[in-house]
């Protein structure tokens, strides 16, 4: 195996150990159980422990959804920054997450590689749920 695929696979790691331990972080810092948590993603309780596990990497969809309901900051699950949770300004302040999102990949490139990896399955889900409306 070459150095440089050892490397991406090493940062891969580092960013999907990350993110898991900043989601636990989160759903404790909400005071929700395991269960309560996967209940609400309707997903299986040892689905979600890998999730903070750091084995699996959850859908987008999913992360959106947390961020819908509990209004958890995409940016500290994404790089550990800021707040956990980010009182939502308007009904969809998104955008304002994204943009800081896209900062952080931006100093990360192997992270802008798997998060526009999950934006594009993000854009097919969203395609598919919404084609009748």
């Amino acid at each position: 195996m070459s150095t440089n695929k050892i490397k991406k696979i090493q940062v891969e790691q580092i960013y999907l150990a990350g993110f898991a331990t900043n989601l636990k972080k989160a759903r404790e810092h909400l005071g929700l159980s395991i269960k309560e948590i996967s209940s609400f993603l309707n997903i299986k309780i040892t689905s979600y422990y890998k999730y903070e596990n750091g084995t699996r990497f959850p859908k987008p969809y999913m992360i959106l959804d947390l961020w819908n309901k509990y209004s958890i900051n995409l940016n500290y699950l994404f790089s550990g920054e800021g707040d956990i949770v980010v009182p939502k300004k308007s009904s969809c302040n998104v955008p304002a997450d994204l943009q800081e999102l896209c900062m952080f990949a931006d100093r990360y490139p192997e992270v802008k590689k798997v998060l526009l990896a999950e934006m594009d399955k993000l854009k097919v889900y969203l395609a598919d749920k919404f084609k009748d409306v």
